[in-house]
Parts: structure tokens; C-alpha cells; sequence
């Protein structure tokens, strides 16, 4: 009786192991009182279920209770994507495993090859399960200190089916090393050892190598990012500097405009005074100033604007934020720039300028920062998926980045992005929490 106590407490011991593994390597930000509470209450469940497994359903994979409850601990409680919580689920079981046998062929060595653990005095076998959870726990406190390295995780949080067929590959492989009973001399037993030991090698280094690769991608994304975003306040300059020597320039000659009208009706050419006028005021109409409440705003949509109607283009904006946002100007910049600028190139597919228009409406309404462009377009069908969007450019690869980026600062947000192509009138709402 006393032995099946100590069981469920070793089993007790590798769930609660476990869990915090989950809890480290997913980096849950839940309060203290909760994490422990959370860790204690599923660690309980899984002592259950191994328990069950060995005395009820001892047709069941040994690996499914441990597997189950690192799976659903590292959804619920860490809030991890389901993929990402089986891929390491099943790479805690094989440390565990590999962990175990490792040990068990040592003592084996060291106390005969015949001789079966379990069977061996109390000491010994308590001696070997005290490892076993040692050896489980520093491997998984290494792994957790190696992985807080990686800023940004993208194989944690992402999860990878690579990592999923290596790691089921590898639990097969110690499943055939551990069945071949425990008749073996020490040579064979030493030869066990090692490739158990080189099967967790080449675990580690396939996570660290997906990882370094992972991380080149997502630097290299950066960079292509940081580039575009470059070239769009340098565009975005162009634009304000413009607007502004129109502006200079309106005001320098106005003395001679004026002149010139006061001529024209001294000889009594009123006509070519009125057309005069209409010429000067069509000028100054293309130079619209907007006062939304934000600065960043307002010189973007402003310069933007006077592109989109020397384009003869139809604008219509409605805009009301405060001055201090959540998002940073930078972002704001870019989110705010790709959506006109692919507003703008839509509608320059329409021949009859007529059928040009943008909507803009950029409003804060209960802490969220609402924004919605609304823009004639042509294509009607994009793709088979009608859930992607890409780029209609034909230079598709130095294209298609602004799509992405948008995507990218709405996740970084919290936020929410919808976009819709119906009767030729396309449409994206975002809305992004306030706090």
C-alpha cells in the first residue's frame, strides 16, 4: 500500500514537472495564485488518468495520459495554438521517456544485466524513480533557460509538423530500444544508452536549428517590413513637401492672380475673370487641410487626399480620434498609408473617373479605434480562397508586403481586420482595443 502511495506521488511529481514546463516554455503571464492553483489542479487530473491507465485501460498508450494533460494545459491555462501545445506535449513525453530508459539501463549495468528494477529492494527502485524526476526536471529547466534566449519564440507559438513527425519518429524508436527486454549484456545495454542519449541530441538540435532558421525568416520579414516602411514615409514626405510648396506657391503669386482678375474686369472681361477665378479655386480646392484630432492623421490623410483627387479621384472623409493613441505613429503610418495607397491604385484601374472614389472614416467609439476604407474596385474574383488577399501587381515579389503589414500591426494590436469585395465596392474594417 505504502508503495502505491509513493506511485502516485512520483506520477503526481512528473504532471506537476510537467506543467510548469508549459508554463515556462509558453511563458504564461497568469497571476501567481492562479498559475499554482491551475498547475496543482491539472497535475492531480493526470495522476488520475496514469492511474486509470495502469490499473483500468492498460490498452492505452502509456504516453496518451501525459501527452493529454500537457496538451490541454498549455490551451486552456497558457493559451497556446493546439498544434504548437501537441508538438512540445510530445516532446515532453519523449525527454521523459528517453530520461527513464536512460536510467534504467544505467542501474542495470551497474547492478547486472538480469536484473529487473522493479523487483530489486525498495531503496533501488525509489533511488531510480528519484532520478528519473531529477533527470526530467533539470533537462526541462535547461530547455526553458535556452528558449528565453529566442525573444520571439516563432516555434513555440506557431507549432511545426516537422517537430510533430521527428518527435513521434523518435518515441517510436525508444518504444523498439525499451522492448527488447532486459536479457541483454552490458555491451548492449551501454549501446542502448547512447542511442537513447543520441535521440535526444537530435531532438534539441532540430528545435534549435528550426528555431535559428525560424528566426532568420522573421528577421528577414523585418527587414523587408522596416524597408517598406522607409520607402512609405519617404513617399508620404514627398507628398506633404508637395502640398506644402503648392500652398507656398498659391500665396506667393496670389498678389499677381489678383492683379490680373482686377484687369480683367477694368476692361470688362468678365468671362475670362470668372474662368480665371474658377481656375485659381479648382487649385486651392486640391489642397484640403483636415483637423481629426490627431496630427499623424491628419498630415497623412491630407497629403494622400491631394494625390487621390489630382487623380480625379472623389474623397469623402469623417474623422474624430484623440490626440494620443495606442498605436505607435509609426504603425499608424504605415496601417493608414498601404490602406490608401492600395485605395488609390484600385481606383486607377477604372478608365471612367466618374466611378473613382474613396470613403474614409476614422473614428474612436467606446476605447477602440475604428477605421474603415471603402474604395471602387474592379476585380471581382481575386482567387479561389476567397478568405486570401494578394497583390494584382505584376510584380508580385517586390509587391503585396503593404496586405501583410496591416495584418501584422492589427495582430500586434489585438485587433480586427474584414475585409469584403462585393458589386465593385471594396471594403476593410479594422478595429483596434484602446487599452
Amino acid at each position: 500500500m505504502d508503495w502505491v502511495i509513493f506511485e502516485n506521488f512520483l506520477n503526481f511529481s512528473e504532471m506537476l514537472t510537467s506543467c510548469f514546463f508549459a508554463t515556462g516554455i509558453f511563458r504564461n503571464n497568469m497571476k501567481e495564485k492562479k498559475a499554482v492553483l491551475a498547475i496543482i489542479l491539472f497535475s492531480i487530473f493526470g495522476t488520475i488518468l496514469l492511474t486509470l491507465r495502469e490499473k483500468v485501460f492498460a490498452w492505452a498508450p502509456d504516453f496518451a495520459p501525459s501527452v493529454f494533460i500537457f496538451t490541454l494545459y498549455a490551451m486552456i491555462i497558457c493559451r497556446a495554438k493546439w498544434r504548437s501545445a501537441v508538438s512540445w506535449g510530445l516532446v515532453n513525453y519523449l525527454f521523459i521517456g528517453i530520461i527513464s530508459v536512460t536510467v534504467d539501463y544505467s542501474l542495470r549495468m551497474c547492478l547486472g544485466a538480469h536484473v529487473e528494477i522493479e523487483q530489486v529492494i525498495g531503496s533501488i527502485w525509489f533511488f531510480s524513480c528519484l532520478l528519473v524526476r531529477i533527470g526530467q526536471l533539470l533537462l526541462s529547466e535547461i530547455i526553458i533557460c535556452v528558449w528565453k534566449r529566442f525573444r520571439v519564440s516563432t516555434v513555440v507559438y506557431r507549432g511545426n509538423w516537422k517537430i510533430i513527425m521527428v518527435s513521434s519518429v523518435s518515441i517510436i524508436m525508444v518504444w523498439i530500444i525499451c522492448e527488447r527486454g532486459s536479457d541483454l549484456n552490458d555491451e548492449v545495454l551501454y549501446a542502448n544508452s547512447l542511442a537513447c542519449l543520441l535521440i535526444l541530441a537530435i531532438n534539441l538540435s532540430f528545435l534549435l536549428f528550426d528555431e535559428v532558421l525560424a528566426k532568420e525568416k522573421h528577421v528577414e520579414e523585418e527587414l523587408k517590413t522596416q524597408n517598406q516602411i522607409i520607402a512609405l514615409q519617404m513617399r508620404s514626405q514627398d507628398e506633404v513637401n508637395s502640398m506644402y510648396r503648392s500652398i507656398l506657391s498659391l500665396k506667393h503669386d496670389m498678389n499677381n492672380h489678383l492683379h490680373t482678375i482686377l484687369g480683367y474686369m477694368q476692361v470688362e472681361e468678365y468671362t475670362k475673370a470668372q474662368e480665371y477665378v474658377e481656375k485659381i479655386a479648382g487649385e486651392v480646392s486640391r489642397i484640403k487641410s483636415f483637423h481629426s484630432g490627431n496630427t499623424v492623421i491628419d498630415a497623412l490623410i491630407g497629403s494622400k487626399t491631394a494625390l487621390a483627387t489630382m487623380n480625379g479621384i472623389t474623397v469623402e472623409v469623417d474623422m474624430a480620434v484623440p490626440p494620443e493613441l495606442k498605436i505607435t505613429d509609426g504603425d499608424l503610418t504605415v496601417m493608414l498609408g498601404n490602406l490608401y495607397d492600395n485605395a488609390i491604385d484600385a481606383n486607377m484601374k477604372f478608365v471612367d473617373v466618374n466611378k473613382r472614389f474613396i470613403h474614409i472614416r476614422i473614428l474612436f467609439d467606446g476605447g477602440n479605434l475604428l477605421i474603415v476604407f471603402e474604395n471602387a474596385a474592379i476585380e471581382e474574383d481575386r482567387s479561389v480562397d476567397k478568405s486570401v488577399w494578394t497583390t494584382t501587381k505584376a510584380d508580385s515579389s517586390m509587391h503585396g508586403f503593404g496586405i501583410k503589414n496591416i495584418d501584422r500591426i492589427v495582430y500586434t494590436y489585438g485587433g480586427y481586420c474584414e475585409r469584403e469585395l462585393k458589386n465593385h465596392v471594396f471594403r476593410c474594417r479594422i478595429r483596434i482595443p484602446g487599452k
